[in-house]
């Protein structure tokens, strides 16, 4: 597969009415946001784990981890929930909602 093809199949995913499918647009632009912060989340709770463990069980430098895993948790569950918020709201405006990018 050539960059022209590439090319083409991104041109051809575009909507056909000149851009004004606001609900695809909106679909799109929140799944990115989404997966961006689901992402950034699950590697601070990753990082803050392995500190976890490499504390020791010193209670000094446990504290900074746990609350660093607390917020990542917060921020995986603030990502779904904007997904949740996504569906609801599209569905009460009635506009379609585009597949996921």
């Amino acid at each position: 597969m050539n960059y022209s093809d590439i090319l083409e199949n991104s041109i051809n995913g575009l909507p056909a009415n000149g851009g004004s499918d606001i609900g695809g647009w909106v679909t799109r632009a929140v799944n990115i946001v989404t997966f961006v912060a689901f992402g950034i989340s699950f590697v601070m709770f990753a990082y803050s784990f392995i500190q976890l463990i490499t504390s020791r069980g010193d209670p000094k430098a446990i504290k900074e981890p746990r609350d660093a895993m607390v917020w990542s948790g917060v921020g995986m569950v603030a990502a779904f929930l904007l997904q949740a918020f996504k569906v609801v709201l599209l569905k009460l405006l009635g506009l379609n909602e585009a597949p996921f990018l």
